[in-house]
C-alpha cells in the first residue's frame, strides 16, 4: 500500500449553512498524491466561495489539496438554497454552435482526438455547460439538474452566453426526506461521464435525530469516516488522469481495432482512489466506525472485504450495514467474515465498522476488493468486462472455466497475496493504534432500538411479521415494463428487429433503454417486441413471471430515446438554439403520492425467445452476449426491491433468492445483474411534480443512451 494518507481534514465542510452556498465549477491544479504539486490544469472542482469573493476570477494556478467537492451537512426539513456557478471557458468550433472546453482527462492532443471521435461515432452531443445533480434529493423539478438545462460557460471572445445560457442557477433543496448521504454530481447531457471523471462529485448529509443517537452510541461525531471510492488511470508522472487508457481497444478483431472504446465503452481504471487518494492509508483506534461509503465510480463495481493481510485471515464479520441511499435500515445486515460487501456505482452504504476486542497482534487491516476475477484471469489480455456476478449464469455457455470471464468476485481458494497485491484489489489500510477501548454496555439492543425507532416514515414501515417494508397503503396504481439492453449493434440488420406484421425497429445504438406497452392497447404505428413472460400492464396486479410461458408475448416499444436523435446528419447545428433536439414525451406519466410497480428487465440482446442452442453456432456474430450489469437509478423517489427473477437457458424465468438488501432497504440505485428481472415498488413523493430522469448509472451508459424520464403531476 502507499504511503498517502486518506484525506479528511483537506476535504472542505459546510456546516448547517443558514444563507445561499455559492459553489463554483473551476479547473485548477488539483494534488492526486501527497507528494509534489502538479505542474499544469489536471481537474475541474466544486469550490465553494464566499458572497465577497464572487467578484473574483478563480486562480487557475493554485493547487487544490483535493479535487473532490465540499461535504455539505444539513440538518432534515431545514431547507438550503445553492448558488451553482459555471466559471470554465469555451472550445468554440466556428462552424458549430459554442461549446465549453473539454476537462483535462488526457495526456496528449492525440487522445483527445481519439476521444472526441468517440463521442461523434455515438452521435453524443458536445457539453453546453455543467449540470448539477443532487443524487437521492427529493427536489422539484427546477433543482433537480435537468439535462437539457446547462449552467453556459463563460466566453471572452463570444459574448459572455455564447448560448444564451445563465452561467449560474440557485437550486433551493427543501431536504424534506430521510436522513442519509446524498452526493451531487455533474449531470450534463452526453457528457456526464468525462466532467464527473474530471472530478465533479461531492457529499451532502441530511441529519436528524436517529443519526444523533447514533454517535452517542459509538463515541461522537468524530468516529464517521466518509469514503468517496473511484477508480483512475494516472499518467506516467502520477499527476494526471488518463481516460482514454481505461477504454481499451478491441484487439480479437482482424486486424485488430485502434479506436478507443471498440473494446469496451466504459472506463475501468487500474487504481483505486479513496478520497481523492490512491489507495491510502489511515491511523484508527480500536473503537467502532462509521463508515459512509460512495461507489463514486464511473463504471466499476466492489465487492469489499476485510482483512489481515500479516496473518491472511478475514474479517468482514467486523462490519454490520446499518442504512442504504434511502436513510437507514430496520435492521441491522451484519456480514460473514469471509464475505463481502458489493457496491455498484452510485449506491451508497452506511456501515458500522467495529474494531473492539481484536487480537493485539493484529496491527494493521486492509479494506480489499474482490471483484478482480476476469484480471487475475486466464485471458487478463482481454479487456476487462463489467462486473458479473460470483456464481456463474445459466446463459453463460462456456462459463465453467475461469477463461470465459464470467465470474468477477473471488472465491475463498483464489484469494491469495498476489491476487491481492493487484492495484484493482487494494481499496485502503486501517492502521491500528491505542488501546482496546470497550464496546458500549447493550450496543446491540440499543442500536436495534435506534434503526426500529427510525423505520417507519417516508412511505414505508417495518413488519415484523414478514421482517420487510411495507406501503403506507395496498393501493398500487399500475404496473411499468422497462428494458435494458447493450451491445444491440449487431442486430441491427436481423429479422430480430421486430415482429412480424409490424415496424421493425430501426437506429439501434449500441446501448439501450425501452419502455414496453401493452400490444393490445398501443396505437397500430408502434414496433413489437417479444418477451418470454408476462407482466399484466393492464391492471396493477403482482404478475411477473413465476412459470414458463407457453408462447412468446408481445409488447408495444413506446419510447427508446430521451431526445429525438441528432439535429443534423452532419452532427451540426445553428447557433443560438436548438441546443439539443426535442425531449420526446414521457410514456410514464404517474401521481404524486402513489405507488407503481416497475418490472426492469436486463435479459440480453437478441429476441430472448431465441434458445440458446439456436445461436450457439453464431459466435461470430454474438448476438447473445452475456449483458453487463446495470445499476438503475430513478431520480426522485426511493423504492424496495419486492422480487427478482433470473432468465434461465431453458426458457424459463425462475424466482430467484432475495438479494442482501431487499424488502429492508429504501433505495434510489440497484444493481441488475445479467438476465435477470427486477420488480421494483416505487414511491412518488407528494408535492413534487414535473420531469424527472432515470437511467443506468454506469455513466457513460447514461450518455451514450440508457435514459429516458417519466413525469409527475
Amino acid at each position: 500500500m502507499s504511503n498517502n494518507k486518506l484525506p479528511l481534514k483537506n476535504l472542505t465542510v459546510i456546516n448547517y449553512p443558514s444563507d445561499v452556498v455559492n459553489i463554483r465549477v473551476e479547473k485548477h491544479k488539483a494534488k492526486l498524491t501527497d507528494n509534489g504539486n502538479p505542474t499544469e490544469i489536471n481537474a475541474w472542482s466544486y469550490v465553494p466561495v464566499s458572497t465577497v469573493g464572487l467578484a473574483s476570477k478563480p486562480d487557475v494556478n493554485r493547487v487544490l489539496e483535493n479535487y473532490l467537492g465540499p461535504i455539505i451537512n444539513v440538518k432534515r426539513g431545514k431547507g438550503l438554497s445553492v448558488r451553482w456557478i459555471n466559471t470554465l471557458g469555451s472550445d468554440a468550433d466556428p462552424n458549430k454552435c459554442a461549446e465549453q472546453e473539454k476537462p483535462p482527462i488526457t495526456v496528449s492532443p492525440e487522445d483527445l482526438q481519439r476521444l472526441i471521435s468517440l463521442w461523434d461515432a455515438n452521435m453524443m452531443n458536445p457539453t453546453r455547460g455543467i449540470v448539477t445533480h443532487l443524487h437521492g434529493g427529493k427536489v422539484a423539478q427546477d433543482f433537480d439538474g435537468w439535462p437539457l438545462w446547462p449552467v453556459g460557460f463563460h466566453d471572452d471572445s463570444f459574448p459572455p452566453n455564447p448560448n444564451d445560457l445563465p452561467t449560474h442557477r440557485t437550486y433551493y433543496y427543501p431536504n424534506r426526506q430521510r436522513a442519509t448521504m446524498l452526493w451531487f454530481h455533474d449531470h450534463a447531457m452526453d457528457n456526464t461521464a468525462p466532467q464527473v471523471f474530471a472530478g465533479l462529485a461531492g457529499l451532502y448529509f441530511i441529519r436528524d435525530e436517529g443519526d444523533a443517537a447514533l454517535f452517542d452510541l459509538i463515541g461522537g461525531e468524530g468516529q464517521e469516516i466518509p469514503l468517496v471510492i473511484q477508480d483512475r488511470c494516472f499518467d506516467e508522472a502520477s499527476q494526471k488522469f488518463d481516460y482514454v487508457r481505461g477504454l481499451p481497444v478491441d484487439t480479437t478483431t482482424t486486424p485488430p481495432s485502434t479506436v478507443v472504446g471498440s473494446g469496451r465503452p466504459e472506463f475501468l481504471g487500474d487504481t483505486i482512489f479513496v478520497n481523492g487518494r490512491p489507495c491510502p492509508c489511515h491511523e484508527v483506534e480500536r473503537r467502532i466506525f462509521r463508515l459512509r461509503i460512495l461507489n463514486g465510480s464511473n463504471a466499476r463495481t466492489y465487492s469489499i472485504a476485510l482483512l489481515d493481510s500479516d496473518s491472511f485471515t478475514w474479517h468482514t464479520n467486523r462490519m454490520r450495514v446499518i442504512g442504504t441511499e434511502g436513510g437507514l435500515l430496520a435492521t441491522q445486515v451484519h456480514l460473514d467474515k469471509n464475505g463481502f460487501l458489493t457496491i455498484a456505482p452510485g449506491e451508497r452504504r452506511d456501515v458500522l465498522l467495529d474494531l473492539t476486542g481484536l487480537d493485539g497482534k493484529i496491527t494493521c487491516l486492509r479494506l480489499v476488493n474482490l471483484a478482480i476475477a476476469p484480471i487475475v484471469s486466464d485471458r487478463a489480455e482481454d479487456p476487462e468486462p463489467i462486473f458479473r456476478y460470483h456464481n456463474p449464469r445459466k446463459l453463460d455457455h462456456d462459463a465453467a472455466t475461469r477463461s470465459d470471464q464470467r465470474y468477477s468476485v473471488l472465491q475463498d481458494n483464489e484469494r491469495t497475496a498476489v491476487n491481492l497485491a493487484e492495484n484493482r484489489a487494494k481499496i485502503m489500510e486501517l492502521r491500528l493504534t491505542g488501546v482496546d477501548h470497550v464496546k458500549p454496555v447493550l450496543f446491540r439492543q440499543r442500536l436495534a432500538h435506534i434503526l426500529r425507532t427510525q423505520a417507519n416514515d417516508d412511505a414505508f414501515v417495518w413488519s415484523d411479521e414478514t421482517s420487510s417494508l411495507m406501503p403506507w397503503s395496498d393501493t398500487v396504481e399500475r404496473n411499468r415494463l422497462v428494458l435494458l439492453m447493450n451491445n444491440t449493434l449487431d442486430l441491427k440488420n436481423k429479422e430480430e428487429r421486430g415482429v412480424d406484421g409490424f415496424p421493425k425497429i430501426t437506429d439501434w445504438q449500441d446501448i439501450q433503454m425501452w419502455e414496453l406497452v401493452d400490444a393490445s392497447l398501443a396505437p397500430p404505428g408502434l414496433p413489437r417486441w417479444q418477451l418470454p413472460f408476462v407482466v399484466d400492464l393492464q391492471n396493477n396486479l403482482p404478475d411477473a413471471p413465476n412459470d414458463m410461458q407457453s408462447h412468446a408475448i408481445n409488447y408495444a416499444v413506446a419510447r427508446r430515446t430521451f431526445i429525438q436523435m441528432r439535429m443534423e446528419d452532419d452532427g451540426s447545428c445553428k447557433p443560438p438554439h436548438p441546443l439539443y433536439a426535442d425531449l420526446l414525451k414521457p410514456t410514464i406519466e404517474a401521481k404524486q403520492g402513489s405507488y407503481e410497480r416497475w418490472y426492469v428487465a436486463n435479459i440480453g440482446n437478441g429476441q430472448p425467445t431465441l434458445h440458446v442452442s439456436e445461436i450457439s453456432t453464431q459466435k461470430s456474430e454474438d448476438i447473445n452476449r452475456v449483458p453487463d450489469m446495470h445499476p438503475f437509478h430513478i431520480h426522485l423517489v426511493n423504492f424496495i426491491v419486492l422480487r427478482r427473477w433470473e432468465f434461465k437457458e431453458s426458457g424459463k424465468f425462475e424466482l430467484q433468492q432475495a438479494g442482501l438488501f431487499d424488502r429492508v432497504a429504501r433505495d434510489d440505485t440497484v444493481r441488475i445483474g445479467s438476465n435477470e428481472l427486477l420488480e421494483l415498488l416505487v414511491y412518488y413523493p407528494p408535492d413534487y411534480i414535473g420531469d424527472y430522469p432515470y437511467h443506468c448509472h454506469l455513466v457513460e451508459h447514461e450518455d451514450m443512451g440508457m435514459m429516458l424520464h417519466f413525469s409527475v403531476s
